[in-house]
């Protein structure tokens, strides 16, 4: 809907109607506190990424997350993104051994077509450099 704007914060996307000046719907975040780092409509769902590398589709007129996101274990609300690129410098090496490094998605973009999803981040954590970017469809 074109008179809505979806905002995140650390665990939640306020949906907002600027009309009356209020919050119309709340839903959660599926990246676990990591945070709301991207999101995009189109039409009533709203994509987000978020720092745990996590890309959720969240329909507004079901008021849910799609599901069936297979992997291999369970059905899942969301699609975890590629490791990327980490540059494993003396920073790195310094203090996150033994700590499993995730790209946040700090950049979400549809084709005109709908059909295909540019994501773009990288690492979440300060002092570390890296890169992430995946085309879905």
């Amino acid at each position: 809907d074109a008179n809505l704007f979806a905002v995140g914060s650390q665990s939640h996307i306020s949906i907002t109607d600027p009309r009356s000046s209020s919050i119309v719907h709340v839903a959660e975040s599926c990246d676990e506190g990591w945070g709301v780092r991207a999101l995009d409509f189109k039409s009533h769902i709203v994509t987000t990424g978020g720092g745990y590398g996590r890309l959720g589709f969240y329909d507004l007129r079901a008021q849910r997350y799609l599901d069936g996101f297979e992997n291999g274990l369970s059905n899942r609300r969301y699609q975890e993104i590629g490791p990327g690129w980490l540059n494993r410098d003396t920073a790195y090496a310094g203090g996150i051994t033994g700590i499993s490094i995730r790209n946040a998605v700090y950049a979400l973009e549809y084709d005109s077509t709908g059909t295909q999803l540019f994501t773009a981040g990288g690492p979440l954590q300060l002092g570390l450099c890296g890169a992430y970017a995946g085309l879905w469809s």
